[in-house]
């Protein structure tokens, strides 16, 4: 199961601040020094049995504030073997060392620190109501950047969490954990949400629980339960809260699951031994995109960006997991889209003077502009780009490198797709009407449809909830695009980066994991979960007997195994043949699903 206490990587509460004279007023110039100082209002230590509160009742949290140094020492620890929750907070674990999946040995105390204060990065369902001694789950937000305190930094906590007092009024008793049955996984059903942290395999429920479950929600009025109004277009289903247990267990189990079928036919897609695994992870103090990837067949690297990085790529074995940078001369800046053709390695940039496309060496980084402008006119910030049969280089231009890089002009054109001839130079505008931030782009396997990311979503805060978050379709025939059409609108943050599988399912990579849609139907089958990440894009691995994917995150680089067979240069194929686990887990999630139709 994929791992919150890794992902959730963006709980750093940034400057550390004392009180001189124990006067907690003190005013400065930088506002980043003043969201520190308004958390160190939080107690430092807890009584035991007891919860601290503010004056309106509202639980808090004891303050966190590890070392640059400790969070490294927690990185270097949790790489191979992530730390047991239970066992290292809570002084016991359900299973043994031996038979425990997550580690037991002795950790520092800033590695303990560093744990939990990514653990109370993952907001508590109950919030300030919550009276629970052994929630390990965050109530309040303690990030000194976070976006609703005037920051810059993305925030899992909705918008009226930051209201609240954070000044320490006193201390109330604590709710023991209630004693429950133990499953065959060692994991009680008060242990389970502790457990979610750590990515133990989450309880699984008995039929007769289950229709006990099902027949309270469906008919409601004897649990009280209500919807979580999203603080920010990046939150998801499993963000709802409600006051029923069982429904608090079904909503971790669909965020710890690797992969959500929503739809039966996903369990055919990804096979019975599907397997998500982290192959690369970036510092906690990093808040950056990972983008452009492109499968180097010749190394057996996926060559990847750092937008935030000017002159340099990155690639990773997807065997070995050796990483290599690439230099690239000239120094290409804040490169965001990628793609290979005929053997060449093509390359978007968002940033400088003049933004464009590449052609560059995979071997010596030498790069070739082919592309920088329109007739004259400086192109906006080239974002992704890909190629058809017939040579022709299809790209978007919306206008993210204005927004987010230094020197970058104002647009001096619509945001557009664009359909270029690197043969004859010609280079026409597709549209600029109907997607209004053009991003990820990809052409179904016959090349008669091509899709497009709307991450319009993206350029917003919370407040913009309704903004669209869309992939279009359009007929592409001729080199012209017609009969625009709402394809999948996404649930949660923006559509990004698109890939299409051999049999023309749409791959749109979304906070949260990637989206498998049906572009005929709009169904969204699955989901490829990465709770607490963002995905920017993905790339498939070819030349395997089995599909193998790269998803690029702002936290992690993923791979992704599905036992599929049947690679070509784009996607799968599904086969046959569910396992009886796979089952299993889907039905749990589709028990959870139901009971959740009553919050939303």
């Amino acid at each position: 199961m994929a791992s919150l206490a890794e992902s959730d990587y963006d709980t750093t509460n940034g400057h550390r601040t004392a009180y001189p004279n124990g006067s907690k007023n003190r005013t400065s110039n930088d506002s980043m020094l003043n969201h520190a100082e308004f958390a160190t209002q939080l107690p430092r230590t807890v009584p035991d049995g007891r919860l601290p509160v503010n004056a309106n009742n509202y639980r808090l949290d004891a303050y966190t504030d590890p070392s640059v140094e400790d969070v490294k020492a927690f990185n270097v620890r949790t790489a191979k073997r992530k730390l047991c929750n239970n066992y290292h907070l809570q002084g016991h674990c359900p299973d043994s060392a031996d038979e425990c999946a997550y580690d037991h040995s002795p950790a520092s105390p800033g590695v303990i620190s560093a744990l939990r204060q990514v653990l109370n990065g993952t907001p508590c369902p109950r919030k300030g109501g919550c009276r629970r001694l052994n929630c390990l789950s965050g109530h309040i937000c303690q990030k000194a950047d976070c976006k609703y305190r005037g920051g810059k930094t993305y925030c899992k906590f909705p918008p009226n969490v930051h209201t609240q007092d954070l000044e320490l009024a006193g201390f109330v008793p604590g709710e023991a954990a209630k004693t429950a049955n133990r499953s065959s996984n060692g994991v009680s059903r008060e242990d389970n949400a502790s457990a979610s942290a750590n990515g133990s395999t989450p309880r699984a429920e008995s039929e007769a629980e289950r229709d006990r479950s099902e027949a309270t929600n469906v008919q409601g009025g004897k649990q009280s339960a209500k919807r979580l109004r999203p603080g920010h277009d990046a939150s998801s289903l499993y963000d709802a809260e409600t006051a029923d247990d069982s429904l608090i267990d079904g909503i971790q189990t669909i965020k710890q699951a690797e992969f959500v079928a929503w739809d039966r036919s996903f369990l055919e897609v990804i096979g019975v031994n599907a397997k998500l695994e982290r192959i690369q992870s970036f510092p906690l103090e990093e808040d950056h995109v990972h983008e452009a990837p492109v499968f180097l067949p010749e190394t057996n690297e996926l060559l990847y960006s750092d937008t935030s990085v000017t002159g340099w790529l990155w690639a990773i074995n997807v065997d070995t997991y050796e990483t290599r940078r690439l230099r690239t001369t000239p120094a290409l800046e804040h490169v965001n889209g990628g793609t290979s053709h005929n053997g060449e390695i093509y390359l978007a940039t968002n940033g400088g003077h003049a933004r464009g496309l590449y052609k560059v060496n995979a071997t010596s980084g030498h790069a070739e502009a082919i592309l920088n402008n329109y007739h004259g006119r400086h192109l906006n910030s080239p974002n992704d780009l890909i190629f058809d049969s017939a040579s022709n280089i299809l790209f978007t231009d919306p206008p993210y490198g204005w927004h987010n890089w230094p020197g970058v002009a104002a647009p001096e054109l619509p945001n557009a797709i664009y359909h270029f001839n690197p043969q004859t130079g010609g280079l026409r505008a597709l549209s600029n009407s109907v997607v209004q931030t053009p991003n990820g782009l990809a052409l179904s396997p016959d090349e008669s449809v091509l899709y497009v990311a709307d991450s319009n979503s993206s350029l917003y805060s919370g407040a913009h909830l309704t903004s669209v978050r869309n992939v279009w379709a359009f007929d592409y025939r001729g080199g012209m695009l017609r009969n625009p059409r709402l394809v999948y609108q996404v649930e949660s943050g923006w559509p990004d980066g698109l890939r299409v599988t051999r049999e023309g399912l749409l791959m749109v990579a979304v906070a949260g994991g990637v989206d498998v849609v049906d572009p005929a139907s709009g169904l969204l089958l699955g989901k490829i979960n990465t709770p607490g990440d963002i995905i920017f894009n993905m790339e498939p691995v070819r030349g395997r007997s089995g599909g193998v994917w790269i998803l690029t995150g702002k936290r992690h680089i993923y791979k992704v195994s599905i036992a599929v067979g049947g690679v070509e240069a784009r996607g799968f194929v599904s086969i046959g043949g569910v396992g009886n686990a796979v089952a299993s887990m889907q039905q749990t999630v589709r028990t959870a699903l139901r009971g959740l139709q009553q919050l939303l």
